[in-house]
């Protein structure tokens, strides 16, 4: 359907989900298309706080709609980390971060992460139903 390419900056980050929005507002239902909104704001945001490259480094967003689900992409050019250490169970309730892929995980149908020295690319998949 798409893609987009943004300086890996804050500011992108409502750019991202606007760009989602738009490619699969017509796709999705509504409650289907505000949960993927709220993981792809989760995962961009991620990708610019953890990317590590801020105006020198581009995050890159694609979507795709197929005949029964969407799949959404966000790759950074950061530095990378061990998807292996992300646990599924929340952090403690005095914790101030690390909820983010967790939340992403929860409202996506299949989430994989693929990372390494030369970034980090985040596949999202959720059903389309009805």
């Amino acid at each position: 359907m798409g893609e987009l390419r943004l300086p890996s900056v804050p500011e992108s980050v409502p750019q991202v989900r606007a760009f989602v929005h738009e490619q699969l507002a017509q796709v999705l239902d509504d409650d289907a298309l505000y949960d993927v909104l709220v993981a792809t704001t989760e995962a961009a945001g991620n990708a610019v706080n953890h990317g590590g490259l801020g105006e020198q480094g581009t995050i890159t967003t694609s979507c795709d709609a197929l005949k029964d689900k969407v799949i959404i992409t966000i790759k950074d050019e950061g530095r990378g980390f061990e998807p292996a250490q992300i646990e599924s169970a929340m952090p403690d309730a005095m914790s101030t971060g690390g909820r983010g892929l967790v939340l992403v995980q929860a409202l996506m149908d299949s989430l994989k992460i693929a990372s390494g020295p030369r970034g980090t690319l985040l596949t999202m998949e959720r059903a389309i139903t009805g």
